[in-house]
């Protein structure tokens, strides 16, 4: 678990200070500005959906800081 030291901690908390909106804008964008030196991936998961046999797709940002912190997050910006 990361502590309030870390880049990642203090990555969600400025991002809502700052107005960003994650449903909406780029994710490697906002990362760019709270830190350059950030490096940004994306990992698709794929679940199964039992019911209907049918897969769901989702996006996860992974975020590396320069202080080795390390942060995902799906597309509404929230924590995973």
């Amino acid at each position: 678990m990361e502590t309030q030291d870390t880049l990642a901690a203090r990555f969600l908390d400025w991002a809502d200070d700052n107005g960003r909106r994650f449903k909406w804008e780029c994710h490697s964008e906002i990362v760019r500005d709270y830190c350059a030196g950030a490096t940004t991936r994306t990992v698709i998961r794929v679940s199964e959906f039992v019911f209907e046999n049918s897969e769901i797709y989702d996006e996860i940002t992974v975020v590396n800081f320069p202080d080795n912190s390390e942060i995902k997050f799906n597309y509404k910006g929230e924590n995973e």
